[in-house]
């Protein structure tokens, strides 16, 4: 086939095809002669004039090509192009005939490609009414090529799709990369990886969750994890309660998911609460003396959540005497607080008359301010911990601690400035 490089040879050449059945033969020359270097732009100008039957066998033979550097740009100047001046549709209507998942491994390249808004708004309207078979092929592909811009776009991809085999892609995927040379690519893979979990229904999630608390991988323990706490499964507490006493790799991450749930009125760590049922059924399950050990190596952690939920496990358990030296300790001196205001609490379910001192310095603690984190648990536990007369009582001291420090205050100002020289 002799072809010149400018759009009348095309065109003749195209002319030739039409009516009649194009032999593979012709197809193969004609695309490899457009994909040459400088002549990508030129095919595709004249493409658009064909008949539509012609001219979707072409576009997705092209698209399922290994492009080259150039012919990706001019593919994506021709469709930033046609989105500008109003020619996408019929080049999207072209396209999403298409059941060759090259074709829209092409397309993911071009949206790879890219800078252009308006082209990728375009191609990811495309890609949502697309085939999944054949587009969720493409994002393997893709997910699976040494080109990590490619791979960034596919993982972004994956978590828009409904489709729950790319769950289990992105979970794949995930775990394989480094961390210390994926940080990137590892970190957009998670936040794919749960945007699925947050859109799928839960009765595909569910099993794949217990399959993955059972991995010996802790990477995918830790995603488990973070499917319970993305999704709200209260009833799937008991899991992360195990985690956090027997799995030191996860354990952070599962008292940070119990911790969440906690917040979000899920959960709640009490001896009565219907809601604590999922954590005392774990920890009366398990042998007293290890447990209380295990528990009290939780509140001397150099971790806060670690030290939070040891003296949360204490409170669903029932605090003992032996537990009063830490708790004393955190209710006291701690700087987190949500690990004091849960000492504060144990020690009030433990016994109020104990709790009264270590309330009534938090009250009066200079660091403290109203209506921060520390001042607003204490308030509740003034109200449902204590009875009447020992929150009156704690009140009263923390005032009046405050006006013999005003006291101390003003006294000490009026010594400083009457030493002051006269001017």
């Amino acid at each position: 086939m002799e072809l010149g490089t400018l759009e009348h040879e095309f065109r003749r050449e195209l002319a030739n095809l039409v009516g009649a059945t194009p032999t593979e033969d012709q197809i193969t020359r004609l695309i490899e002669y457009a994909l040459k270097s400088g002549r990508t732009k030129d095919f595709l100008r004249v493409l658009d004039e064909q008949p539509a039957d012609l001219r979707d066998l072409l576009y997705e033979r092209l698209l399922a090509q290994p492009l080259s550097r150039g012919g990706l740009q001019a593919l994506e100047k021709h469709f930033r192009t046609a989105v500008a001046r109003g020619r996408w549709e019929n080049i999207a209507a072209t396209v999403s005939h298409s059941r060759d998942p090259r074709a829209y491994l092409g397309l993911i390249r071009v949206l790879a490609t890219t800078s252009d808004r308006n082209l990728s708004d375009a191609l990811l309207e495309l890609f949502q009414n697309a085939p999944a078979g054949p587009f969720g092929e493409a994002l393997r592909r893709a997910l699976n090529s040494n080109d990590s811009r490619l791979q960034l776009v596919a993982v972004d991809l994956m978590g828009r799709t409904d489709q729950p085999a790319m769950v289990d892609e992105l979970f794949r995927f995930y775990l394989r990369l480094d961390p210390a040379h994926d940080e990137r690519l590892r970190l957009r893979a998670r936040e794919g990886f749960l945007s699925l979990v947050d859109r799928l229904p839960v009765t595909e999630i569910e099993p794949r969750i217990a399959r993955w608390l059972q991995d010996e991988r802790p990477g995918a323990r830790l995603l488990a994890i973070a499917a319970i706490q993305r999704r709200g499964l209260w009833h799937l507490v008991p899991e992360l309660v195990r985690l956090v006493l027997v799995d030191p790799k996860t354990r952070t991450q599962a008292a940070v998911a119990l911790t969440a749930l906690e917040a979000a009125g899920l959960l709640r760590f009490d001896r009565e609460d219907p809601l604590g049922e999922g954590v005392r059924e774990v920890l009366l399950k398990a042998r007293r003396e290890p447990l209380r050990r295990l528990l009290h190596q939780f509140m001397q952690s150099e971790s806060a959540v670690l030290r939070e939920i040891g003296v949360k496990f204490l409170i669903a358990l029932g605090p003992e005497a032996e537990d009063l030296p830490l708790l004393q300790r955190l209710a006291r001196e701690e700087g987190v607080a949500p690990v004091r205001g849960a000492a504060l609490r144990a020690l009030a379910r433990f016994d109020q008359q104990v709790a009264v001192e270590p309330l009534v310095a938090a009250l009066t603690d200079r660091t403290a301010l109203p209506g921060s984190t520390l001042m607003l648990m204490v308030q509740d536990i003034l109200e449902n911990e204590l009875t009447e007369e020992l929150r009156e009582r704690v009140l009263q001291e923390a005032e009046r601690l405050r006006r013999e420090w005003e006291h101390v205050r003003q006294r000490f100002a009026g010594e400083a400035e009457a030493w002051r020289e006269p001017d």
